[in-house]
């Protein structure tokens, strides 16, 4: 079985589990080093997120087609109706081909980042009520994973 684009279900369930997992890793490696936890949190805030290449990618295209098209010739206006269409694909499903694409290349939804950036933010002590600072490292990101998802 396979979701409308061409990419299996599986195959999206098993990048979802491989991209857990190395979070989860990440994750016990500052639970471990807590000293570099606000070093990790200032590149999260600085990391540009899918979405926002998206964004900036149909501006740059849309602006591109409009000024080709007084310099060159009309052709080129298709090339800002490209662009709109690609902007769109910002509130798009998830799982749409250039998103998966770009997932591909290392780039993540503003979502995991947000995601990631809060537990982080939990490990560091700023919400006393997740994670008890006297548990095992493992045991402690758990526990916040499980209360960030809720």
């Amino acid at each position: 079985m396979s979701s409308t684009n061409g990419i299996g279900i599986s195959e999206n369930r098993r990048v979802d589990n491989q991209k857990n997992l190395i979070l989860q890793r990440r994750l016990l490696y500052y639970a471990h080093h807590t000293q570099f936890i606000s070093h990790r949190i200032d590149q999260l805030e600085r990391e540009t997120s899918l979405e926002k290449i998206i964004e900036n990618s149909s501006v740059v295209l849309s602006l591109s087609g409009i000024i080709l098209t007084f310099v060159s010739n009309r052709r080129w206006l298709l090339l800002s109706l490209l662009a709109s269409g690609l902007f769109f694909l910002k509130k798009a499903p998830k799982d749409n081909q250039i998103q998966q694409l770009l997932q591909n290349q290392g780039y993540r939804s503003e979502k995991e980042i947000q995601r990631e950036r809060q537990i982080l933010q939990a490990l560091r002590g700023d919400y006393d009520a997740i994670g008890a600072s006297d548990q095992l490292p493992e045991d402690r990101v758990r526990q916040i994973i499980n209360n960030i998802d809720v």
